[in-house]
């Protein structure tokens, strides 16, 4: 029967077994509340061990898939039950019975081109905006219905770039009808380091260019990066931010290749060897294109380890969080506080809506959340929002 003593039993057996897996305290919170999730879903006469497949069906498409929540969510909560059917009555549910969310991971939840100008047009710092771009990018596959990056798409992301950051003289999403050339400021195009193609070739140039990036099999997928990136910034095809459009698509290309979520960003990387990147990218320009090649290679193994350092800090500072949440003495807590570290940026409706807590405990627990220095409020998402303040600063390279 699924009384209190039944479900101690249970979550006890599934937690050893969990340890005894080498699992991180994390991930046995997570499932904890799963399969408590799971259980209070049925009154104290239910047989938990008769269920049928139908039932688990039933409670998955009502409970995840009918009220939209995340991929995410959905795949932690069944991999949980399953788990639990598996330890604690040797049962195994086939995973190909149920059904899959069409959902695809919030990172974060899709906001308009209004909104999100709002948001990025309070930021200050331009890496910062770059790293909030690169967020607002990660809606770009959806946006790509044939999976390719094309003319139409990256006009779209020049214009998202300059409208936030530069006046509509220099003409945003348009590509140009003038020469333009490269050099310090105020020189004229004979004093000029480089002089790009003539207007009249670019969208040649482009389309030929675009047929190589969208292609998985010409080259190795970072080769093929490098080379893109070279040639893009070569055409430099508008009249100005090519530097950083051609920065922003250099892990939506990834994403196109890899049939992935863009995640490889390397604008932070290549700020920080701004030198080397314009040498190795002139040298590229004149014929050298291998030593452009394993410039970009190396900027992009600096950039993992660089990401590794964020993970293991983003770790540390959750779990030192967990410790302190625990004076809060409330069990509500622990389901609210994975969906806070998945969103970061969020309204009190999300959180409840994604933790299946009430709205009052939700409220009565962020406001605690904001006493303690957690979370703070963040206007520039929504009216009434609030940021994981510690997570966020990793995220945006403010601690590093």
């Amino acid at each position: 029967m699924n009384n209190e003593k039944n479900k101690k039993v249970w979550l006890k057996k599934c937690e050893e077994t969990l340890r005894m897996g080498g699992r991180s305290e994390v991930t046995i919170k997570n499932y904890r509340y799963a399969i408590i999730r799971f259980l209070n879903r049925y009154d104290e006469k239910t047989n938990i061990s008769k269920l049928t497949t139908d039932d688990i069906i039933k409670y998955f498409k009502k409970d995840f898939i009918d009220k939209g929540l995340s991929a995410a969510t959905y795949n932690v909560n069944l991999a949980a039950v399953r788990f639990f059917y598996l330890i604690c009555f040797e049962r195994s549910i086939s995973k190909v019975l149920l059904p899959n969310s069409k959902l695809r991971k919030r990172f974060p939840k899709i906001v308009t081109k209004e909104l999100f100008l709002k948001i990025i047009n309070n930021e200050d710092n331009l890496e910062h905006k770059c790293w909030l771009l690169l967020s607002f990018c990660c809606g770009a596959k959806d946006y790509l219905k044939q999976g390719k990056i094309d003319i139409k798409f990256v006009n779209t992301i020049h214009r998202i770039l300059l409208d936030s950051v530069r006046a509509n003289e220099k003409e945003p999403g348009k590509i140009r009808n003038v020469q333009n050339w490269v050099g310090p400021k105020g020189c004229t195009i004979e004093e000029a380091i480089f002089v790009p193609p003539i207007p009249e070739e670019v969208p040649i140039l482009l389309d030929n260019l675009f047929q190589y990036m969208n292609d998985a099999y010409i080259d190795p997928t970072f080769i093929n990066m490098a080379i893109s990136h070279s040639q893009f910034e070569t055409i430099h095809a508008y009249r100005d931010g090519n530097g950083r459009l051609g920065r922003a698509l250099i892990p939506i290309q990834l994403a196109i290749l890899t049939e992935d979520e863009p995640i490889l960003f390397l604008s932070e990387i290549i700020e920080l060897y701004k030198p080397s990147y314009y040498r190795y990218l002139n040298e590229s320009r004149k014929g050298n294109m291998l030593g452009f090649i394993k410039f970009f290679l190396q900027c992009i193994i600096d950039q993992c380890n660089n990401y590794i350092a964020k993970i293991n800090r983003i770790k540390q500072i959750y779990n030192n969080d967990m410790k302190r949440i625990s004076k809060l003495n409330s069990t509500a807590v622990y389901r609210i506080m994975p969906v806070i570290m998945k969103q970061v940026v969020f309204t009190k409706k999300e959180v409840a809506e994604e933790s299946l807590v009430s709205r009052n405990t939700v409220s009565t627990i962020i406001d605690k959340l904001v006493d303690m220095g957690i979370l703070v409020q963040d206007s520039t998402y929504a009216k009434l929002s609030y940021r994981y303040d510690a997570i966020y600063n990793v995220f945006v390279g403010r601690e590093f």
